[in-house]
């Protein structure tokens, strides 16, 4: 507790605005930094696509564990150089294409990693540049085989709904047989039952 006392009256203002403004904009600059890190974390972990961020020359700088396993890229590995994108592709017209010498929408490209038939990946790659200033972009590599799976999971979804959706209303008239039946047998039976007692 600090108690400062002073003829004059008035002679201490209050705090000063300007600074207390600057406070809370660093503040929510702080919150808003945080959870952009935190939204750009989850994407790159839930996203079912391989994501790469590349700097100058195509220079890795971050990669999602999807594109980690699609590239066979292990950290431990890279002695500290940094590793190009480029290098990952079989072929050099996929280097091309991972150079961004040539149009980079959803162009096949093919890795040098081997998926566990045997058959080197192959990738549908896309490629987004981020802000000039920054000497980055992103790339998006979704995996054909996986597209597959999940095209084909899908089909049998859908089928399965329609046979579902077919069937829904014979199955209902069944039920409904079946509980009226049900009904009818015990009406029968105390029926039955009475003329027996009687």
């Amino acid at each position: 507790m600090l108690n400062v006392e002073c003829e004059t009256a008035q002679a201490f203002c209050g705090p000063d605005e300007a600074d207390l403004k600057a406070i809370v904009e660093s503040i929510e600059h702080s919150l808003m930094s945080r959870i952009l890190q935190e939204m750009k974390e989850c994407l790159m972990k839930e996203s079912d696509r391989g994501v790469v961020l590349v700097g100058m020359e195509c220079a890795i700088l971050e990669m999602n564990e999807t594109a980690a396993r699609l590239l066979d890229y292990h950290p431990e590995d890279a002695d500290g150089q940094p590793r190009y994108l480029p290098d990952y592709a079989k072929d050099e017209h996929s280097a091309e294409i991972l150079r961004g010498d040539v149009r980079t929408t959803k162009r096949r490209v093919t890795l040098r990693t081997k998926n566990a038939k045997g058959r080197n990946i192959t990738v549908l790659a896309s490629r987004v540049d981020l802000d000039a200033s920054f000497d980055t972009a992103f790339w998006f590599l979704n995996d054909l085989d996986g597209m597959e799976w999940t095209r084909s999971l899908r089909f049998l979804h859908e089928t399965a709904s329609d046979v579902a959706q077919q069937t829904r209303a014979p199955l209902t008239l069944a039920a409904l047989l079946a509980r009226e039946i049900s009904a009818i047998s015990k009406v029968e039976w105390l029926m039955r039952l009475t003329r027996h007692a009687g």
